[in-house]
């Protein structure tokens, strides 16, 4: 006949070993959000500095800032201008894209979140995005249209459309 029973005998060592295991697991997944996070910020922030450090997209930004960009859809077609323009909207579908696949998280946009909004959000840009959506491209892809930004900038106005709602009924209720 064989013996059943079984005794359990846990010593300081395995104990020991087990936090120390626990502690180890924990301080690995600390540091690799840590670095997760820093590295999102990093590309985002890298980007920001290629929209500074090229004079196209930087004289595109200020042109929207100061209301001076104008879309013709006889003339803006294979400008240099639109080239600038797209190389922004680009760039913006990139972040949005990453957005979507939650690779950024919304505090990562916030980075980018002045000139994100304030291109989409400009007349003239809109007017392009109208004259994009009644042209046949030969690839409808997400980058020939910018969706993936236009979704997102949508979705961060009616956030901020929120906020603002609840900002004002706050400050009423008090």
């Amino acid at each position: 006949m064989i013996d059943s029973s079984f005794a359990w005998t846990i010593s300081i060592g395995d104990i020991v070993s087990t936090i120390s295991i626990v502690v180890g697991i924990l301080l690995t997944w600390w540091q690799l959000r840590k670095a997760n996070k820093q590295s999102r910020a990093e590309f985002i922030i890298g980007l920001l500095a290629n929209h500074v450090a090229d004079n196209d997209t930087l004289n595109i930004l200020y042109k929207l800032e100061y209301k001076r960009f104008k879309f013709d859809e006889k003339t803006f077609p294979m400008s240099d201008e639109e080239k600038a323009l797209d190389k922004l909207l680009y760039s913006f579908t990139q972040i949005s894209a990453l957005y979507k696949m939650k690779t950024i998280t919304r505090k990562d946009l916030s980075l980018i979140e002045y000139d994100f909004l304030r291109v989409y959000s400009d007349e003239e840009i809109q007017k392009y995005f109208e004259f994009l959506d009644r042209t046949p491209h030969g690839l409808a892809t997400d980058q020939a249209d910018f969706c993936s930004y236009r979704q997102v900038a949508k979705e961060l106005i009616e956030e901020h459309g929120r906020k603002t709602k609840e900002e004002l009924l706050s400050h009423r209720a008090a």
